[in-house]
């Protein structure tokens, strides 16, 4: 059974959201992604829910040990609770399998003792245009489809309100919210024209996005029919 509970203490300053560090994502034959992200000490977001196996060490590429990982979360939109996916007999998400769209490249809270390489295997079917998000705060993965896309690329029917990153260095987060006054790197900068991940290092990362709406990511509509 799987262990949840709702925002503990230690976690309820994580609900609002995203990480810098460098990253390396890449796609294998079998569509699956290896994934291998820095890790800070403290938390730190990364696409995805990373697996760990049970009497296996961590994927080739890790600098880091199994016991050097000491919590992953994943954020549960719909139950609004975080499921503890490391340590513990983590079984998936059987009961949401018909909401595959939501919690396809995704995004969870992983905590480390040290700083170091995490790798990793992610299984991510549902390209961007197919990907979903709920109204309310939604953990969202970088996968490679997202470099060099605006908001205003991405958002396709989502009503988005707030960005937010969690710089783990300072273990604090960024927020940059629709309607206000946003300057980033000293430059003025429209909330729709931020692009969430600019270069090859932010892939494999997550950030947390507020929806006003539920909506569908990165779908284009046609013009509707005149009333």
């Amino acid at each position: 059974m799987n262990k949840k509970f709702i925002l503990p203490v230690s976690l309820m300053l994580l609900v609002g959201l995203a990480v810098f560090v460098s990253a390396e994502i890449s796609q294998t034959a079998g569509g699956n992604y290896n994934v291998k992200v820095y890790l800070e000490k403290g938390w730190n977001l990364v696409y995805g829910v990373p697996m760990i196996q049970e009497g296996y060490p961590l994927s080739d590429g890790s600098t880091l040990v199994k016991e050097d990982l000491k919590a992953i979360y994943w954020y549960n939109p719909f139950s609004f609770e975080f499921t503890q996916v490391f340590p513990g007999n983590f079984q998936g998400f059987p009961e949401l399998r018909d909401k595959y769209e939501y919690i396809s490249g995704s995004a969870s809270w992983v905590y480390s003792d040290k700083s170091g390489y995490f790798a990793y295997s992610q299984v991510d079917p549902i390209p961007l245009q197919n990907k979903k998000l709920t109204a309310g705060w939604n953990f969202v993965g970088f996968s490679p489809e997202f470099k060099m896309k605006k908001i205003s690329q991405i958002k396709g029917s989502c009503n988005l309100e707030k960005v937010a990153y969690w710089n783990n260095n300072d273990q604090k987060y960024v927020i940059f919210s629709a309607g206000e006054s946003i300057t980033i790197e000293g430059n003025p900068t429209n909330f729709e024209d931020i692009i969430l991940a600019d270069s090859d290092s932010d892939l494999g990362k997550g950030v947390l996005i507020k929806s006003i709406n539920d909506c569908q990511m990165g779908s284009i509509s046609p013009p509707s029919i005149p009333q």
